[in-house]
């Protein structure tokens, strides 16, 4: 499963941090696109660029919010 990311600045910030929360890559800011969640075949997808292990609670709250609403 991924979650597509987006430069920050493409939205507004009126657009829930929590449903689609802010990450930083190598000091450039992101928001994931929690609502394109989708699985792909791990032939296509490239290396990996960073480790979002620290946003693992973030990125949680975000599938449980589009999921169950909580």
């Amino acid at each position: 499963m991924v979650i597509p990311l987006i430069e920050s600045h493409h939205l507004s910030e009126k657009v829930n941090k929590t449903l689609f929360p802010q990450i930083c890559i190598d000091g450039e800011d992101y928001r994931l696109m929690t609502t394109e969640l989708s699985c792909i075949p791990v032939e296509v997808i490239g290396e990996t660029i960073a480790d979002l292990g620290k946003y693992a609670d973030e990125i949680k709250d975000a599938i449980n919010l589009m999921f169950w609403g909580i």
